[in-house]
């Protein structure tokens, strides 16, 4: 556990209260603790990534997006934001048929 006097980055993740809908932003290295109603003040702190690929072990700023996460992940290993930027690549590639088609 990490002494009161030691610098890290947080690991944060949602702790949910036996009521299950009630819960902390926690650290599992060391006591500290967000309750919700702090939750805003969380927004632009480093935490660090819970990635499906265990190597990743990016420190990154909290934004909306990852707040909304029980274990917040990095951007590379954003599952919805990988589809959504191959969406968005489809989608522009599909415009520029369409273009190439009018002429």
């Amino acid at each position: 556990m990490a002494s009161k006097n030691s610098k890290h980055i947080h690991k944060y993740y949602k702790s949910y209260g036996p009521d299950g809908r009630t819960f902390l932003w926690t650290c599992p290295n060391c006591q500290h603790h967000m309750p919700k109603h702090y939750e805003h003040t969380l927004n632009g702190r480093l935490t660090e990534c819970w990635g499906h690929n265990k190597d990743c072990l990016k420190q990154f700023p909290l934004d909306e997006r990852a707040l909304a996460m029980d274990k917040p992940l990095c951007l590379s290993c954003d599952d919805s934001v990988l589809n959504l930027s191959s969406s968005i690549e489809n989608l522009e590639q599909f415009a520029e048929f369409l273009k190439d088609k009018e002429k």
